[in-house]
C-alpha cells in the first residue's frame, strides 16, 4: 500500500530530505537552462523554425515569414521579400519596394496618376506639356509635346475610367491566352481589392453600355475601342494600397467626391463593372468611384441564389465601410445602391448607425440614393427608417413599370421600396421620386443608369447638391408628396 500522507504530514527529518532534494533539482535545472538556450540558438541562430544546416538565410530578422530554406518569403519572386514588399503579389522593381513600373518612368505604378505614359515623379508620373509663349519654336520638336501627340492620337477614340473595387467573390484561374488577365467567379470567397482600367467610346451614348453583339451568350468579333467598352486592365491590391489610391483620387478632384456602388440581382462582375464606369463617366464625376460585387451569379433564373449571396455579403461590405468611413479623405461621399444591392447597403448603415454612430459624426455623407430597391417597404418603415430618422439625406427611385420588382413581390409576397403606384414608399425624410414615366430597359430595372432624365437628375443631386424641390424638371402631382419628372432636361451632364 502506498504511502497517501503529504509531506508536511510525514516526520521531521523525512520532510526535511524531500525539501532538500528539491532545492538541490531546482537549483540544478537553473544552470543547466542557459546552456540548453545557447544550444537551441546554435541550433537555430535566427529563431525562424530552420534548423543551422538547412537554413540558408541565418540572420533573418525575427518575426519575418520564411519559406522551407529559412529565407524570407518572396511571394511574386521579384527579389523583395513580402515584409518589404509594397505589392506582395505583382512582380516589381527592388528599387520601388517591389511595386511594378509598366511605362519605366521610375515611379510605382500604385503612385503614378499615369502609369501607361511616362513622365517625371516631379508631375506624378505624367508627362509635362511645355507651353512656350512670346518665342520663336524650336528646330526640333519637343519630344514630350510629340509623345502626348501620339497617346491622344492612339486614343482617339476612346476615354479612359478608373474604378476601385471590392469584391468577396472567388478569383478565377488565369487564362493560359491571357495570362495578365484578372476576372472574378460566382462563389463566395475572401475579400479582395483592385483598380479597373476601362476604355469609353468617344461616340458613347448618355445611359448605354455599348457591349459587342452576342449570339447564345457569346461574343461576336472582336470588341472595337471605338464603339464599345472595353476592360483594359485589373491590378489587385492591398486594402491599404487601394485606400491610399482612392483618397489620391479623391483628393484631386474639385469637390474631394467619392461614391460607393453596390450592383443589383443578375449581374456579374464584369457587367457591374462596366455599369460603374458608365455611371462615373455619364455623371462627369471627376472623384473615386467604388464598387462593391457580390457574388450574384449574373442570371435571371437565379433569384433565389442571388439572397442567399446577398445576405452572406453584408458583413464583408459592412467591414469595408467602416474601414472606409474611418480612412477616407473624401469630403462628400455618396453611397448608392441598386435593385437587392439595396439590402446590403441599408442592412450596414442600420447596423453602423445604431452600433458605431461615431463612423457618421464629420464623415460627409452627403446622399444615399436608393433605385429600384429591392426591399419590403414594411421593412424599410419598421428598420431602416427609425435608424436613418432624418440624419442622412435620402433619394429613392421607384417606377410602376419595373417588371424584376414584380416578380419580387410575387416570390415575396409583399409590396417592394422600388415600386411606385398604390402603396409607394412615403415617408418623411426620403425624397421618392416617381421614375415611371421614363423611358427603361427590358425589364424597366436599370433605369436609373440606361435613362438620360434620371441621368442627369443625378447629376445635379451629386454635383450641385440640389434638393428635389429645386430642380426645375421635377413637380410634385397635386396633393401628393413624391415628385415626378416634368421634362426631359437639355442640358448635357459630362464633358469629357
Amino acid at each position: 500500500m502506498f504511502n497517501r500522507y503529504p509531506a508536511f504530514l510525514l516526520p521531521r527529518p523525512a520532510a526535511g530530505v524531500v525539501v532538500i532534494l528539491l532545492t538541490v533539482l531546482l537549483l540544478m535545472l537553473d544552470a543547466c537552462a542557459p546552456r540548453m538556450a545557447r544550444k537551441a540558438l546554435e541550433r537555430d541562430p535566427d529563431g525562424d523554425g530552420v534548423a543551422l544546416g538547412q537554413d540558408k538565410c541565418p540572420d533573418t530578422p525575427p518575426g519575418v515569414a520564411v519559406d522551407a530554406n529559412g529565407c524570407p518569403l518572396d511571394t511574386d519572386g521579384d527579389g523583395v521579400a513580402d515584409a518589404q514588399d509594397r505589392c506582395p503579389t505583382e512582380k516589381g522593381l527592388p528599387a520601388l519596394a517591389g511595386c511594378p513600373d509598366q511605362d519605366g518612368d521610375g515611379v510605382a505604378d500604385i503612385q503614378d496618376r499615369c502609369p501607361d505614359r511616362p513622365g517625371p515623379a516631379s508631375n506624378k508620373g505624367c508627362p509635362e506639356i511645355r507651353v512656350m509663349a512670346s518665342m520663336p519654336a524650336p528646330a526640333a520638336p519637343d519630344p514630350i509635346q510629340a509623345m502626348v501627340q501620339a497617346q491622344e492620337k492612339k486614343e482617339k477614340n476612346k476615354r479612359m475610367v478608373t474604378v476601385f473595387f471590392c469584391t468577396n467573390r472567388n478569383l478565377l484561374p488565369g487564362n493560359p491566352k491571357t495570362p495578365k488577365a484578372i476576372s472574378f467567379g460566382k462563389a463566395k470567397a475572401i475579400t479582395r481589392y483592385g483598380t479597373c482600367q476601362v476604355s469609353i467610346p468617344r461616340d458613347h451614348r448618355l445611359g448605354q453600355v455599348e457591349l459587342p453583339a452576342t449570339f447564345l451568350g457569346f461574343e461576336i468579333g472582336k470588341p472595337n475601342p471605338a464603339k464599345n467598352l472595353i476592360l483594359e486592365s485589373t491590378k489587385l491590391l492591398s486594402q491599404a494600397d487601394l485606400l491610399t489610391l482612392m483618397n489620391q483620387k479623391s483628393s484631386a478632384s474639385a469637390n474631394r467626391d467619392a461614391f460607393v456602388f453596390v450592383h443589383g440581382f443578375n449581374n456579374n462582375f464584369k457587367t457591374a463593372l462596366f455599369r460603374t464606369a458608365q455611371f462615373t463617366y455619364d455623371l462627369g464625376f471627376k472623384g473615386a468611384p467604388v464598387l462593391f460585387s457580390w457574388p450574384s451569379q449574373g442570371s435571371g433564373l437565379a433569384y433565389r441564389l442571388d439572397e442567399q449571396m446577398n445576405q452572406a455579403s453584408v458583413e464583408p461590405f459592412k467591414a469595408f465601410m467602416r474601414t472606409f468611413l474611418q480612412k477616407s479623405s473624401a469630403t462628400n461621399i455618396y453611397l448608392i445602391a441598386h435593385s437587392m444591392g439595396n439590402r446590403i447597403m441599408l442592412a450596414t448603415l442600420q447596423d453602423l448607425m445604431l452600433r458605431e454612430p461615431q463612423l457618421f459624426r464629420n464623415r460627409h455623407v452627403r446622399e444615399i440614393v436608393l433605385t429600384a430597391p429591392d426591399i419590403s417597404v414594411a421593412d424599410f418603415k419598421t428598420r431602416i427608417a427609425p435608424v436613418i430618422n432624418g440624419k442622412l439625406n435620402v433619394t429613392l427611385y421607384a417606377s410602376s413599370n419595373d417588371r424584376a420588382l414584380e416578380l419580387s413581390q410575387r416570390l415575396n409576397r409583399n409590396m417592394r421600396a422600388g415600386q411606385a403606384g398604390p402603396g409607394m414608399l412615403l415617408m418623411r425624410g426620403v425624397e421618392t421620386i416617381d421614375a415611371t414615366g421614363v423611358s427603361t430597359d427590358f425589364l424597366g430595372h436599370s433605369y436609373f443608369a440606361s435613362e438620360g432624365t434620371v441621368m442627369s437628375d443625378l447629376h445635379y443631386l451629386f454635383v450641385d447638391s440640389m434638393r428635389a424641390s429645386k430642380r426645375a424638371w421635377l413637380m410634385q402631382p397635386k396633393g401628393k408628396s413624391y415628385w415626378t419628372f416634368r421634362r426631359p432636361l437639355k442640358r448635357a451632364v459630362s464633358v469629357h
